[in-house]
C-alpha cells in the first residue's frame, strides 16, 4: 500500500471515530433534559416512582436557583413535581456542566408552565343543583312498612375530591348539623372523615316510615322506590389554615332559598320516569326559580337521579358488592286461606358503638354546579377544578355509629290478603351498601320492576243465582237474558 493511501485511510478513521464520539456526547447532553421537558410541558405532572437508594448530586449553585424561583410562596403540587424532576435530571449529568445548564433551563420553563399557586386567602361558596342522599326501596305489600325511625342509618358518604386535578385538595374537618330541615319529616346532619368526605344521614331524633303499595298484588314495584334529593345544598369552602394548596368545606343550605331550611325531596321512580304526571307543587319544587335561569331540574338531571336505583328502569340482577343479605333467610310474603288473614315479619338491625364502612361500591354522577357568596371561578381554577360547569360527586356507604345510643332500622313484611294470589311468596332482604337502606327482591330471579296483577280469580258459580248469557248478532251486543230453571216441586216465582 503506497503512502498516500494510507494516509487517506487513516484520516477517514479518524473522521469516524471523532463523529461517533460527538454523537455519543451529544445524546448524554439530551437525553435527561429531554425527558423533563417531555414531563413538564403541560405542568400536569404524574410523579415518576423514585429509587431511594439513587443518590442525587446537585451543585450549590443549582440548589441555590431553585431556592430563589419558589422563595416567598408555598410549593404547589405542579412545583414540587418540577423539583423532583430536576433533580432527576442533575443525577444523570455526572460532572457535565452543558448538561447542568440544560437541566436548569428545563426546570424554568417547568415551572412557567405551572398553574400559579392559589391565593392565600379563598371563601365562598360552590352551588351545585342538587345532591343525592338516599334510595328507599318500596317492599311489596298493602300492609308492610319500612321504618327508619330514631336511626342515622340511612344516608352515604359524599365526596367532590374528584372534581380537581389533584384528590388531596379538599380536606374537611366538620360534624352537626346541616339546618333545620324545611321539608319536615327528617332532618339531616354531617360528620367528616379523614378521606376529605362527608358522611350525610338522617338524624336519631326524626322518624320515616315507607308504607308498600296499595294493591298487594304488585308484588314488588321499584316504580314506587324513592330517591332522597336535597334542592338547595351549598358547600361552603375556606383556604385551609394549614396548607394553603387545599380547601376545607362542609355543607349547609343556600339561604337565597325562600323554604329557609334544607329542601329535601322524596321523588318516586315513576314522577322521574313520566315528569307529567308528578304533582304541581313537585314540579314548582323541581324548578328552584330562586336560584335563576337555568337552574331547574331537567331531564339529564332526572336520568341522574334514577341512575342511583339500579332497578328503576327495569328488571336486574342483584350486585353483591352494592347488596349485602339480610338475615341469613328469606321472608315469608305468603297468602292466606280463604278467609283467613296474611301473617307479619317483622326484623331489625341494630348498631351501636361501632362503625360500619362498606365501601365496595360507589355512585358517581355529574352535577352542574354555580359560585357565589364570595368565590370566583378563577378561585376554583387556581386550585385545579377539571370542569367548570359540572361537579364529579362520588357516593359510597360509610356510616359511623359511635355514641350510646342504639341506632336500628327496620321493616315489617305483610303477606298478601287475596286468597287467590299467585305471585311470589317469599322475598329477599338485602342492604345496600351506598346508601344503607333494605332492598327487597324475589328469589331464584332478578328483581321485577312491578309484577302485573294476576287476572281475578273467577269464583264458583252461585246455585241460588241465575244463569246470565250475553250474546252478539253481526257484531251489535244483545241485551243480557236469563235463564231459569225450575225443577218439579221448587216454590221460587218468576
Amino acid at each position: 500500500m503506497s503512502a498516500t493511501l494510507r494516509r487517506y485511510v487513516f484520516s477517514a478513521l479518524l473522521k469516524s471515530v471523532w463523529s461517533l464520539l460527538g454523537l455519543f456526547v451529544l445524546i448524554t447532553l439530551a437525553w435527561p433534559h429531554a425527558a423533563l421537558a417531555q414531563s413538564c410541558g403541560s405542568g400536569d405532572i404524574d410523579p415518576p416512582t423514585l429509587n431511594a437508594s439513587t443518590q442525587v448530586l446537585i451543585p450549590a449553585s443549582r440548589l441555590a436557583l431553585r431556592a430563589s424561583n419558589t422563595s416567598g410562596q408555598s410549593s404547589t403540587p405542579c412545583q414540587a413535581q418540577c423539583a423532583t424532576d430536576v433533580a432527576n435530571c442533575h443525577a444523570g449529568c455526572g460532572a457535565n456542566q452543558g448538561c447542568h445548564n440544560a437541566c436548569d433551563a428545563q426546570y424554568q420553563s417547568c415551572l412557567n408552565n405551572c398553574p400559579p399557586p392559589p391565593p392565600t386567602s379563598v371563601s365562598g361558596s360552590v352551588l351545585p343543583k342538587f345532591v343525592i342522599l338516599s334510595v328507599i326501596y318500596a317492599p311489596p305489600g298493602q300492609k308492610s312498612t319500612v321504618a327508619y325511625g330514631n336511626s342515622t342509618v340511612m344516608g352515604t358518604t359524599t365526596s367532590w375530591g374528584q372534581s380537581f386535578q389533584y384528590t388531596d385538595t379538599l380536606t374537611a374537618s366538620f360534624t352537626g348539623s346541616i339546618g333545620p330541615s324545611g321539608s319536615g319529616a327528617e332532618s339531616w346532619s354531617q360528620t367528616s372523615d379523614s378521606s376529605g368526605s362527608i358522611a350525610i344521614t338522617k338524624t336519631s331524633t326524626s322518624g320515616l316510615t315507607v308504607p308498600g303499595p296499595s294493591d298487594s298484588n304488585l308484588d314488588i314495584d321499584h316504580r314506587l322506590d324513592q330517591i332522597v334529593v336535597w334542592l338547595n345544598p351549598k358547600l361552603d369552602i375556606a383556604s385551609s389554615s394549614n396548607n394553603s394548596s387545599q380547601l376545607e368545606w362542609k355543607y349547609t343550605y343556600d339561604p337565597g332559598d325562600p323554604w329557609n331550611g334544607m329542601d329535601v325531596i322524596r321523588l318516586y321512580v315513576t314522577w322521574l320516569q313520566h315528569p307529567t304526571t308528578m304533582p304541581p307543587g313537585i314540579i314548582s319544587r323541581l324548578q328552584r326559580s330562586w336560584a335563576g335561569t337555568g337552574q331547574g331540574l331537567i331531564t339529564t338531571d332526572y336520568n341522574t337521579i334514577l341512575a342511583a336505583d339500579p332497578f328503576a328502569n327495569g328488571p336486574g340482577s342483584v350486585s353483591p358488592a352494592r347488596f349485602t343479605p339480610v338475615g341469613g333467610q328469606n321472608f315469608s310474603y305468603e297468602p292466606p286461606p280463604c278467609g283467613g288473614q296474611p301473617s307479619t315479619t317483622t326484623y331489625s338491625v341494630n348498631y351501636q358503638n361501632s362503625t360500619t364502612s362498606a365501601e365496595s361500591e360507589t355512585y358517581q354522577y355529574g352535577v352542574d354546579f354555580t359560585v357565589g357568596y364570595g368565590l370566583k371561578l378563577s378561585d376554583l381554577l387556581n386550585f385545579g377544578i377539571k370542569d367548570q360547569q359540572t361537579l364529579k360527586w362520588t357516593d359510597k356507604w360509610g356510616v359511623q355509629f359511635n355514641n350510646s345510643t342504639s341506632q336500628t332500622a327496620s321493616f315489617s313484611l305483610t303477606g298478601p290478603s287475596d286468597c287467590h294470589y299467585s305471585g311470589a311468596t317469599a322475598v329477599n332482604v338485602y342492604q345496600d351498601n351506598i346508601y344503607g337502606t333494605f332492598m327487597f327482591d324475589v328469589p331464584g330471579g332478578a328483581t321485577a320492576q312491578g309484577f302485573p296483577p294476576p287476572p281475578p280469580a273467577t269464583p264458583p258459580p252461585d246455585p241460588n243465582q241465575p244463569n246470565v248469557t250475553t250474546a252478539s248478532s253481526h257484531g251489535q251486543e244483545i241485551q243480557p237474558y236469563y235463564v231459569l230453571m225450575l225443577l218439579p216441586g221448587d216454590t221460587r216465582e218468576l
